[in-house]
């Protein structure tokens, strides 16, 4: 059975559509900043603290045609492997409530974990081709660096925390678009068919970090998925060549 959401944003086609106020911080700029919306009207970053508080600058443009409304995602069903864990699998998507490691064949199958996730707007829909950089609550915010370990590149900060993941934005994002970081691409695990598979340390030699074996081999690549997997999504490995 699939599942389909009714979002909190889609309103009868008679309604008039709520646009809140004007108490985001970036209100009255002339970008619309609320991410339920799309469009040449939009600001580069967006973030989930401004939906319903960009309220003037949204309506204008809206009405201008310079904006329009989102569509409700398809959430599908809950046929992947790592439905039902708490995050959303779904690599549509993105937001604090998102796995680190993402794949195609998990499109359209953790309908529960995203829907649930979407609702309480820790996900967005990110196939508006905006990227959540999420907000500056890091420690290390605005000090010319990325923190944020989602990312890789010559604007990266030497030492990354689990802890800052979304909140460096103002950094992220402007050397995201200077060209000085990237996002990280998930690498591929392969299986479990290692004689080391599933005793607790990566020993796929193409990682490196504290949950690595100390032993390595060659034969061993791709061979410890799990192992791998779960210590990457913890960020005790990284690839060797990020």
């Amino acid at each position: 059975m699939r599942l389909f959401f009714l979002s909190f944003f889609i309103q009868p086609l008679a309604a008039q559509i709520f646009f809140g106020d004007d108490s985001s911080p970036f209100a009255l700029d002339g970008e619309c900043d609320d991410p339920r919306f799309k469009g040449d009207g939009m600001a580069s970053t967006l973030l989930l603290s401004d939906i319903y508080r960009d309220a003037t600058d949204c309506s204008t443009l809206y009405y201008e045609g310079q904006t329009s409304l989102l569509v409700a995602p398809e959430f599908g069903d809950d046929s992947s492997p790592f439905a039902l864990d708490g995050e959303c699998d779904d690599p549509r998507f993105q937001g604090t409530g998102m796995a680190r490691v993402l794949r195609e064949e998990n499109t359209l199958k953790d309908a529960s974990d995203c829907m649930r996730l979407f609702n309480n707007r820790m996900i967005n829909n990110s196939s508006n081709g905006y990227l959540n950089f999420g907000d500056d609550s890091s420690p290390f915010a605005l000090d010319g660096e990325c923190d944020d370990p989602r990312f890789k590149g010559d604007g990266m900060a030497s030492a990354l925390l689990l802890s800052d993941i979304y909140r460096d934005a103002t950094d992220c994002s402007t050397l995201y678009y200077e060209g000085q970081t990237s996002l990280l691409v998930a690498p591929e695990f392969g299986d479990d068919s290692s004689p080391f598979a599933l005793d607790g340390e990566c020993d796929d030699p193409r990682f490196q970090g504290t949950g690595m074996a100390r032993v390595l081999r060659e034969e061993n690549t791709l061979k410890d998925a799990s192992d791998c997997m779960r210590l990457f999504n913890l960020f005790e490995i990284s690839q060797i060549n990020d």
